[in-house]
């Protein structure tokens, strides 16, 4: 074999056992993170149109997400008013942080018409739960998240 040839062999292993353990790293990085989950369920009319959903997210990619919305976000809003903006900010920062560090239990319960919502902090989670006629969503969020959205506000 040729000095070139040895040279690709040797980058090529190179880059699969980088690949390999790359993509072990993010795999046990996604399998031990928090999740943030979304369920839905919708009330079949009849039997046959049922539908229930639930999608898991990281609560580390959504993080990510948050703050390249929050980039995009600023940028985008130096044209606007930026009293308007900043007027609302420390009220979302406040509601945000206590949301997070509120005890357990129920914080909110309400009701409209034939619809429900439901605002409940466990442990360390919050959830928030929306009955109504056609079906029901339900999303579950580790407090973290929201502590860092507020401190992105």
């Amino acid at each position: 074999m040729s000095r070139f040839g040895k040279f690709i062999l040797i980058a090529v292993v190179f880059a699969a056992v980088l690949a390999v353990s790359s993509g072990m790293l993010l795999a046990y990085g996604l399998a031990h993170s928090r999740m943030v989950r979304v369920e839905l369920r919708q009330h079949a009319r009849n039997r046959t149109a049922a539908l229930d959903l639930e999608v898991p997210v990281p609560a580390r990619l959504l993080a990510v997400a948050i703050d390249a919305a929050a980039f995009t976000s600023h940028e985008r809003c130096r044209h606007r008013s930026q009293e308007t903006l900043h007027a609302w900010r420390p009220a979302v920062r406040a509601a945000c942080r206590a949301l997070a560090a509120a005890p357990d239990g129920v914080l909110a319960v309400v009701e409209s018409g034939p619809g429900k919502v439901t605002l409940v902090k466990r442990g360390d989670t919050v959830e928030v739960h929306v009955q109504g006629p056609e079906g029901d969503v339900k999303v579950t969020t580790p407090a973290g998240l929201v502590w860092h959205l507020a401190d992105l506000v």
